[in-house]
C-alpha cells in the first residue's frame, strides 16, 4: 500500500518557513568555539577598512550572539554594510532581515531588490529567495511563471538544493505551470535529495511509491523516507527550527510517517523554543482532522 505524502498543498509554505529560519551566510559550524574579543575587534577593524565579507561575518555574530551580545538590529546593520561593500552573502542576509522584519523595519519590496542584487551578482541563494518571493506574490494567475522558473533554475544550477526541489514542484504542474514528464521532476528531486534536502527525498519516494516513475534497482522508498526523517530529526536536535516545524507538520498531517498528534506537538514545541512564532501558535493546540 502506498502512502500519499500530502505535501503538494503545503510544500511551498513549509520550505519557505524553513528558509526564513536559516541564516544564509555560511557560518553555521556549530562545533566552532565562540569568537574571542580579539577576533571580534579584528573583524570590526577589517569591516571599517572596507571588507564587505568581514561586515557580513560581524552581522552573523551579532545575529547569533557569537562572541558578542546578541543584537539583531546591529546584525542587520552589518549585513547592510556588507552588502553595500560588495559581499553578496551580506545582501542575502540583509534581504532576509528586511523580509522578516527581524532587526529592521519589514520592507518586502526592499528585500526583493536586495535579493535581486545578490542574484545578479552570482549568488545562487539570492536567486532562490527571489524566486520564492515571486512564487508567493498573489494568486497563481497573477504570477509570472516564466520568471519564477528562471530564478529557481538559476538557484538549482548554482548548487542550491531547495531551488532544485521547487523547480521540480513547478515541473509537477504546481501554481499553473505546464507539467513536465514525471521523470524530469524525479531527476531534480534526486539531485536535491543527494545534496541533503530532506523534502526532496520525501517527494522522490512518493513518485516511486505511486509508480509515476520506476525506481532504480536497489532504491527503497521506505528507506529513503526513514533517512529523510532521521536527517530532519538530527537537524532539529541541533537547533534548526525549520526542521522541527517540518517534522511537526509531517506528524500532524500523516503520510510519510504515521499521524501522531502528540509527537507533532513535541516538534512544534521545539520549533517554538528555537524562535518560530508560528510553531508556538500550534504547539499544544488541537490537531487538524
Amino acid at each position: 500500500m502506498t502512502r500519499d505524502l500530502g505535501l503538494d498543498g503545503c510544500a511551498t509554505v513549509v520550505l519557505r518557513l524553513a528558509a526564513l529560519l536559516t541564516l544564509a551566510v555560511p557560518l553555521a559550524d556549530c562545533s566552532r568555539s565562540k569568537a574571542t574579543d580579539a577576533e571580534v575587534a579584528q573583524l570590526q577593524e577589517e569591516c571599517s577598512a572596507g571588507s564587505g565579507a568581514r561586515c557580513t561575518q560581524l552581522g552573523a555574530m551579532y545575529d547569533r550572539g557569537d562572541g558578542v551580545r546578541k543584537d539583531r538590529t546591529r546584525g542587520a546593520t552589518f549585513y547592510e554594510l556588507g552588502c553595500d561593500r560588495g559581499d553578496t552573502w551580506g545582501c542575502v542576509n540583509f534581504g532576509l532581515s528586511l523580509e522578516t522584519g527581524i532587526g529592521v523595519r519589514q520592507d518586502v519590496d526592499a528585500a526583493e531588490r536586495v535579493y535581486r542584487k545578490a542574484c545578479e551578482a552570482g549568488n545562487a541563494d539570492g536567486c532562490f529567495k527571489l524566486g520564492a518571493m515571486r512564487d508567493e506574490m498573489g494568486p497563481p494567475t497573477a504570477r509570472n511563471p516564466g520568471e519564477v522558473l528562471h530564478y529557481y533554475e538559476r538557484a538549482c544550477t548554482g548548487g542550491i538544493a531547495e531551488g532544485c526541489t521547487q523547480l521540480a514542484e513547478l515541473y509537477r504542474g504546481r501554481g499553473g505551470h505546464s507539467a513536465h514528464p514525471p521523470a524530469e521532476a524525479a531527476l531534480l528531486f534526486n539531485a536535491a535529495c543527494k545534496r541533503g534536502h530532506s523534502v526532496a527525498c520525501l517527494r522522490l519516494a512518493e513518485l516511486y511509491q505511486l509508480h509515476e516513475v520506476e525506481a532504480p534497482e536497489g532504491a527503497n522508498p521506505g528507506a529513503i523516507i526513514d533517512g529523510a526523517i532521521r536527517q530532519l530529526d538530527g537537524q532539529c536536535t541541533v537547533g534548526e527550527a525549520g526542521s522541527c516545524l517540518l517534522l511537526g507538520l509531517l506528524y500532524d498531517q500523516g503520510g510519510p510517517v504515521p499521524r501522531d498528534g502528540a509527537r507533532a506537538n513535541i516538534y512544534y514545541g521545539k520549533s517554538c523554543k528555537q524562535g518560530n512564532n508560528a510553531a508556538c501558535a500550534w504547539a499544544g493546540g488541537p490537531k487538524r482532522e
